[in-house]
């Protein structure tokens, strides 16, 4: 369901119901943030990165932003669904690739009714993944 407030369509139910969740993050994150609303001029909102007029920060505005910074330092593009794709393959990524969560929790943090969601759209074959799976099957095979 879409609602109109100033002129911008705002989603105001999320895609599903596993859509509206509560994720945890690394207590370096929370302490980042906390130290961050502490320092940062108050607004009326209450928002920790706001955007122009202390309102809601719009993914087009965190396009920009991020363009313009990845530009400016030479790296190659990347926007924050990037970032989304690049965190589910890390949480799924077997080690040395990545941290080897299981499909389950990760398809619940990124919010997918099912798990197959996540396993189509969100992992990617990372260069040298198929050559450490046969490294650790050798292992175990002890040939």
């Amino acid at each position: 369901m879409l609602g109109k407030e100033k002129g911008i369509f705002i989603k105001t139910s999320p895609k599903n119901d596993a859509s509206r969740r509560t994720i945890t993050v690394p207590d370096q994150v929370i302490s980042y943030l906390r130290e961050y609303k502490i320092a940062q001029k108050p607004n009326s909102k209450n928002i920790v990165i706001p955007g122009i007029k202390n309102e809601l920060m719009y993914n087009s505005v965190i396009n920009k932003i991020m363009k313009g910074d990845i530009a400016r330092i030479g790296v190659p593009p990347i926007t924050p669904h990037d970032l989304r794709h690049t965190h589910a393959t890390y949480l799924l990524s077997p080690v040395p690739f990545g941290l080897a969560q299981g499909i389950k929790a990760v398809s619940e943090r990124l919010g997918h009714a099912q798990t197959s969601t996540t396993l189509n759209t969100y992992t990617h074959v990372l260069p040298n993944m198929q050559e450490s799976l046969a490294d650790v099957l050798n292992t175990a095979i002890n040939l």
